[in-house]
């Protein structure tokens, strides 16, 4: 066992086992493992389907910079077409950061860690962008 990664199902596994000698009871120690080796598979599951929906909710998502290659225009002016549009704006260390009107319809994402996250636009705000843009004259 002192291969078996050490995570929730283990401590879980070795507090019951804990209780249970305390109370004099026995279970069969193959009984135990084979406990553990199930609730290890389970959260190594339940990981791997955290990890494809996190996988999953970035997928098609471009940088800003990406985004208006894309359209033709400079990164400087969606910038601030998205900052007037409500969809991004600076928080107090100047770092932009994605509203959260955006987010819930869906035009961009939060990516990276909460203290340092940046704005990805989803395929729908790309979608959006090309639309508002391709529909104005010159």
């Amino acid at each position: 066992m002192s291969t078996l990664k050490k995570g929730h199902a283990e401590r879980t596994a070795r507090r019951f086992a804990r209780l249970m000698r305390a109370s004099g009871m026995t279970l069969p120690t193959v009984r135990m493992e084979a406990a553990l080796a199930q609730a290890q598979a389970s959260d190594a599951a339940t990981r791997e389907e955290a990890a494809r929906i996190a996988r999953e909710r970035f997928e098609g998502c471009k940088s800003v910079t990406n985004s208006a290659r894309e359209i033709g225009m400079s990164r400087t002016a969606l910038f601030r077409w998205l900052e007037r549009a409500d969809w991004l704006a600076r928080d107090a260390h100047g770092n932009w950061q994605a509203n959260d009107e955006a987010i819930g319809l869906g035009f961009v994402v939060r990516r990276g860690p909460a203290s340092i996250s940046w704005p990805r636009i989803t395929p729908l705000g790309q979608q959006r962008i090309a639309r508002r843009f391709n529909d104005e004259p010159g």
